[in-house]
């Protein structure tokens, strides 16, 4: 299994995106919550780490999916190239026969 698919098996796994964040009058807690609003995550500290932390989801399948997408083109880019490659081969052989 590569990084990815660990990576996406975890994503798989975790609550449903996309997750918001809560304040909690008069505490200095913050809580993560998904679409359903139950609270995934509850955090004291800095707004912006929790910000973060709300956006790693969504985040993670835009770049699973932009990663698919550049596999996607380097393989073809990989067979294109070996046909040409295959192409150039053949023609300098071809050159090279008796006639």
């Amino acid at each position: 299994m590569t990084r990815l698919d660990q990576i996406r098996e975890r994503l798989e796994k975790a609550a449903r995106g996309p997750w918001r964040i809560a304040d909690a009058p008069y505490t200095n807690r913050l809580f993560l919550r998904n679409k359903d609003d139950q609270t995934i995550l509850a955090l004291s500290g800095h707004h912006s780490d929790l910000e973060f932390i709300s956006k790693l989801r969504e985040d993670l399948v835009y770049l699973l999916k932009h990663t698919d997408k550049q596999e996607h083109k380097l393989r073809t880019l990989s067979v294109q190239n070996l046909k040409l490659v295959q192409e150039v081969a053949r023609k300098s052989t071809l050159r090279r026969s008796p006639r």
